[in-house]
């Protein structure tokens, strides 16, 4: 949809928006098609897994251990 497709452009230049201008695009409710990128953009979530990329993974191999 047009929708998508804005939010979709707007995504591409997160990093250059104004907070007020995030605050507002959150406001109006990011689609659930792309609400995913968004989250993990604008909670960190994307930086942590550049910085530790396979700590999932680990923490899930980790778990699966303590279990047994």
């Amino acid at each position: 949809t047009k929708r998508v497709q804005y939010y979709l452009k707007m995504y591409q230049q997160l990093d250059k928006l104004k907070p007020t201008k995030v605050k507002r695009l959150v406001q109006q409710g990011i689609p659930k098609q792309v609400r995913w990128m968004f989250w993990l953009k604008l909670s960190g979530a994307s930086l942590l897994q550049k910085s530790h990329p396979n700590l999932f993974q680990e923490l899930l191999c980790q778990s699966t251990d303590d279990a047994e």
